[in-house]
């Protein structure tokens, strides 16, 4: 009688398990992660482009029942950083890129989002290619004053 309440539980428990995983490889999606704050949805997540790179979908959405507005103090919208597991950086997304100075703002009505995509080709920040392993990625939007809420870390696997 235990051994059949038993066997329901296990794979009740796996399933659960097996669905919140957050690691990846690069040839197939990984949801990411998603966090909510102030009313907005933040989605982050990462596929692949063949075995030579990675794509990156970052979604706000306003899920609240008023309008926010997201100031900024440059074009920069979010930013992405890969880590090893140690914690040691290996690649940053605005690393090698510049961005216009300026003061704007990003008003999303409820219902509304904005979406933005990166690339990454799989190598450091150095130019190496990097190894196969396991990373932690952390995508953040990068408003002024930054809201730390509005980030989000995942594993993905290479």
């Amino acid at each position: 009688m235990k051994k059949a309440a038993f066997v329901p539980a296990l794979l009740a428990f796996l399933l659960v398990a097996s669905s919140c995983q957050s690691g990846s490889s690069p040839l197939s999606p990984n949801s990411g992660e998603i966090v909510e704050a102030s009313g907005l949805k933040l989605v982050a997540s990462a596929s692949g482009q063949g075995t030579g790179g990675l794509s990156f979908l970052i979604q706000l959405k306003n899920e609240g029942t008023g309008s926010v507005s997201l100031k900024f103090s440059d074009s920069q919208v979010f930013d992405i950083s890969v880590s090893d597991l140690a914690g040691g950086l290996v690649w940053k997304w605005s690393h090698d890129k510049a961005f216009a100075q300026y003061v704007w703002q990003l008003d999303l009505k409820p219902g509304d989002a904005d979406s933005r995509n990166a690339d990454w080709d799989l190598k450091a920040n150095d130019g190496a290619q990097v190894t196969p392993r396991i990373y932690r990625v952390k995508v953040w939007i990068t408003s002024s004053p930054r809201d730390p809420a509005l980030s989000v870390t995942f594993s993905i696997t290479i």
